[in-house]
């Protein structure tokens, strides 16, 4: 076999084990494709957090999420004393209802839930840690925050966790 063909041969290879692994990377443990239809994006430059989960954050903020996908995930940079924010634009299949946005108003009304409104723009904010109480079912010893901020009638929002 002469050089030419031994390269084209190993340019092929190459090829066919990269097409492979991006597959098995997009598919699931059933075999199942990752696509829009399973509600989750193919897409494997997006790191997993507990924190883009929908029950963790319907767990911490008391909102029950309408369903939505992760479009963009900025990891932030990590400091030397392991100090980090990433933040996530998720997108809702849907607008939100109307019973949505109430939800989150009869929260606003009750001091600490993290919950507030300017106009038509709600946002959530809430740091734990270090003294500061966790809200339900996260560790007081954990030193986070977690912010979410959308318009109403948007079907975009933004989520920003870190250590602090």
């Amino acid at each position: 076999m002469n050089k030419n063909n031994h390269s084209l041969n190993r340019l092929m290879t190459l090829s066919l084990l990269f097409i492979f692994f991006v597959t098995l990377s997009c598919t699931n443990k059933n075999g199942k494709s990752l696509t829009k239809e399973t509600e989750e994006p193919c897409n494997t430059s997006f790191p997993k957090s507990v924190y883009t989960e929908k029950e963790r954050l319907q767990k911490i903020t008391g909102v029950v999420f309408p369903d939505y996908i992760i479009v963009d995930y900025n990891k932030g940079e990590m400091s030397f004393h392991g100090d980090y924010t990433d933040e996530v634009t998720i997108e809702f299949k849907a607008t939100p209802s109307n019973d949505f946005y109430q939800m989150i108003d009869s929260l606003i009304s009750i001091p600490h839930s993290g919950w507030s409104k300017t106009e038509q723009h709600y946002s959530y904010s809430r740091m734990w840690g270090n003294g500061l109480p966790a809200p339900k079912g996260e560790d007081d010893k954990e030193d986070m925050s977690l912010s979410i901020s959308f318009d109403k009638g948007d079907k975009q929002a933004i989520v920003t966790f870190g250590t602090w």
